[in-house]
């Protein structure tokens, strides 16, 4: 204890009355989850923090329309064993005229 306050080495154990708006202050400027959490864990402190930073990234939407992009899926190539083995096209359309 220090001034009132509970410690955790030099974190402060944050009530669970107040949690939910440490994590809306830490996510404040839409900060990335490894910088939102890294600032968390050098302020305060509280049982499974780190999902529930996790939690938070998962519902904002803002940080879902910014958020990386899933990578493509690679094409599936096969090797042909003779002529004619293999055959694809490209479809488009149909395609209108003037627009």
């Amino acid at each position: 204890m220090y001034g009132g306050l509970v410690l955790s080495g030099d974190c402060i154990v944050t009530p669970e009355i107040l949690r939910e708006r440490v994590l809306e202050l830490a996510h404040e400027g839409r900060q990335r989850i490894v910088k939102t959490k890294s600032t968390l864990r050098s302020k305060v402190w509280w049982p499974k923090m780190d999902k529930e930073a996790e939690r938070l990234f998962r519902v904002c939407h803002s940080c879902q329309m910014v958020g990386d992009a899933p990578a493509p899926e690679s094409m599936a190539r096969s090797k042909p064993t003779g002529p004619w083995q293999g055959c694809a096209a490209d479809l488009l359309g149909p395609i209108r005229e003037g627009g």
